[in-house]
């Protein structure tokens, strides 16, 4: 098995499931699909674009030894299909997502920004995605899309244990922060490791933030996670440091 190859195409495959996902994506609303129905009605607003990108996740905000990612991979197959996530009654007025950030060959990490109409509507949003529903959804097709991954690499070796997913903590920030660790147990006839996924949602004001850190063997550096969704925090709304 070439593992490398394996773990950096479900890593993919993760980062197209969520960030791809419908928190605050675009898409051609004449797409008749079904997540094209359930995404946020876009009115957007140049000044909280602005907002949105001083938000998400910078190089900077990284200890040394991380490297941002020149291109995002722009298959955007994955998709949460999630009952909770349907948001076509809410408006996003502002966007944007971070490069992907990457340390080694298996650790990653991501962010997207939303800024919505109003405060209730971004806590809205806050409830669908921290839910359990969610949680259980994204866990399922974490699982569907990571057997495809490893069938598109003819990993025959490759055998993928049942996907899990808990609630871990998560700094006090924002309005409100909630964090979904999932696990990924894959086992061949030389290793067993297990893949970890962290989504971190935080709400403040009218923003909200997803945060995505994804590691092997054991899950992303618990202060290194903290301090980054500490920094992104900081530059939302009702903080001093904008």
């Amino acid at each position: 098995m070439h593992r490398h190859l394996t773990l950096s195409a479900f890593a993919t495959s993760l980062f197209a499931i969520v960030l791809c996902g419908n928190l605050a994506c675009g898409g051609d609303k004449s797409d008749t699909r079904a997540e094209s129905q359930t995404e946020a009605q876009q009115a957007i607003r140049p000044e909280d674009s602005a907002l949105a990108k001083r938000i998400v996740l910078r190089h900077s905000d990284f200890p040394t030894g991380w490297r941002r990612e020149l291109s995002k991979d722009e298959d955007s197959s994955g998709n949460l299909t999630c009952r909770e996530l349907d948001f076509s009654r809410l408006t996003v007025t502002g966007r944007a997502e971070s490069p992907d950030f990457s340390k080694g060959d298996t650790t990653e990490a991501s962010s997207k920004v939303g800024i919505f109409d109003t405060a209730g509507q971004a806590q809205d949003v806050f409830r669908r995605l921290a839910s359990d529903g969610t949680a259980r959804c994204l866990a399922e097709t974490v699982q569907s899309e990571i057997t495809k991954a490893v069938e598109d690499e003819d990993e025959d070796e490759v055998k993928l244990g049942k996907v899990s997913v808990g609630r871990v903590s998560t700094p006090k920030v924002g309005d409100r922060s909630a964090d979904l660790q999932i696990t990924i147990p894959m086992e061949t006839k030389i290793i067993s490791v297990d893949a970890y996924l962290d989504l971190a949602v935080v709400q403040r004001d009218r923003a909200v933030g997803l945060f995505i850190f994804v590691d092997v063997l054991e899950p992303f550096d618990e202060d290194l996670k903290r301090s980054l969704i500490g920094a992104a925090s900081e530059r939302m709304p009702g903080n001093e440091r904008l």
